[in-house]
């Protein structure tokens, strides 16, 4: 794979996938609602399946097993490189098991030249796992907070964690956020990635939701990656098209 430079990513790696050979995962906040595996499944699983509606990610229940695709092996790879783990699912699915859990980050501590990074809309399941487990260095551990009353519920999750690297994907922003609770001295949080939502139906992205989050993000000592902005009711990715103040990756 080639990766996209507006990517916070270099590869992919889906060491899990539901039963049956598909990817996938439930719904569970706004983020979700447009969301782009729904999207690849139906484009590439529902007509082969005889399925006429994403029915499945709907279910409440999901059998997982462990996969190792082609080509996506990090032990095979030699450049150091940092791995999206699970970007088609949720490594802290309730129905994930915590042997395949363990099997990650197995992976990571036995690949120290690679970074595994890791997001999940269930920040609450990720601390309670690693209250009990040290996570290595190499593994960065984020939460998905698309608007303030998710980051205020999520936040406070992934800050009990102690990981070397924690962070905030802030994409899609659908609403303005302020981070709160998060004192320069905490540090609960150490990078954000800012981006607005794409695909059909998507919901507009205000640039000055991006600016306030940018200047409180200075103030409070926190990295910042631009990914994409809403400009003009298109989405943008090229960082030479972004307004000066946030050129920032």
């Amino acid at each position: 794979m080639t990766r996209n430079p507006a990517d916070w990513w270099d590869e992919p790696w889906n060491p899990i996938r539901v039963k049956g050979g598909m990817w996938g995962c439930t719904k569970v906040s706004p983020a979700c609602d447009h969301c782009w595996s729904e999207e690849m499944f139906k484009r590439f699983y529902a007509k082969k399946l005889g399925i006429t509606d994403p029915e499945p990610y709907r279910r409440r229940h999901w059998e997982f097993e462990w996969h190792y695709p082609t080509g996506q092996i990090p032990p095979k790879t030699k450049k150091p490189t940092k791995f999206f783990v699970c970007n088609t699912s949720d490594l802290f699915h309730k129905d994930v098991p915590d042997e395949f859990i363990e099997e990650v980050l197995d992976v990571a501590a036995n690949c120290p030249m690679h970074t595994f990074q890791i997001l999940t809309k269930r920040p609450k399941r990720m601390a309670s796992y690693f209250s009990n487990n040290r996570c290595p260095d190499n593994l960065w551990l984020g939460t998905t907070a698309e608007n303030q009353l998710c980051y205020a519920d999520r936040w406070q999750h992934l800050s009990r964690i102690k990981a070397k690297v924690k962070f905030l994907s802030i994409e899609p922003l659908i609403a303005p956020i302020k981070l709160d609770h998060l004192p320069r001295s905490d540090r609960a949080v150490y990078w954000i990635v800012i981006g607005c939502e794409s695909g059909p139906d998507r919901r507009p992205c205000n640039l000055e939701w991006v600016r306030d989050l940018i200047l409180q993000c200075r103030v409070l000592g926190i990295r910042v990656w631009v990914k994409q902005l809403d400009i003009d009711s298109k989405v943008v990715k090229d960082i030479n098209l972004f307004p000066d103040w946030a050129q920032i990756r």
